[in-house]
């Protein structure tokens, strides 16, 4: 299990130093979240090797502007490849509980997997979901209360925290 996740904010290149966060949090009394410094896993879909992960040591945390700055030799760690992992878009349209979201490209999702959902515009609830696949660039997710809404959507990759 990870100590800590989040989400990236905005998408990576494989030699970027800072990586931007939706949340980079730590709670001294419950030691849960992102020490000063540690070693993360972000999943990502590679054209070649399908799911994979890249591990990243970081150095430091800001938790103010919500980034992780990348230790010296810390991309592509532990024989994993630094890789450019990119933020994909869509649209999503809701009734009932039921969102129906649709990609841009193909999302390489299964069914059962989870995904943080970033309403850009529109009244959708921003969260991580399971996902029901219908279509190679098309899936549902089930949301906490009834909503009718209809807007942009970003799928973003989950930053999990792996050691200390």
């Amino acid at each position: 299990l990870a100590l800590a996740n989040t989400y990236l904010a905005s998408g990576i290149s494989a030699v970027d130093t800072t990586l931007t966060c939706k949340n980079i949090y730590f709670d001294v009394s419950q030691n849960i979240g992102f020490p000063d410094e540690g070693e993360i896993l972000i999943p990502y879909w590679d054209a070649v090797k399908g799911w994979t992960c890249e591990r990243i040591l970081y150095g430091s945390k800001n938790m103010s502007s919500n980034t992780l700055t990348v230790a010296t030799g810390g991309r592509g760690y532990g024989g994993t490849t630094a890789s450019a992992i990119s933020i994909q878009t869509g649209t999503y349209s809701s009734s009932g509980t039921v969102s129906t979201v649709t990609t841009s490209a193909a999302h390489n999702l299964t069914t059962g997997m989870s995904i943080y959902l970033d309403h850009t515009s529109g009244d959708g609830f921003d969260g991580a979901y399971k996902v029901t696949v219908t279509a190679v660039d098309t899936f549902t997710v089930e949301y906490p209360f009834s909503r009718t809404a209809s807007g942009n959507v970003s799928l973003l990759p989950e930053v999990r925290l792996r050691s200390l």
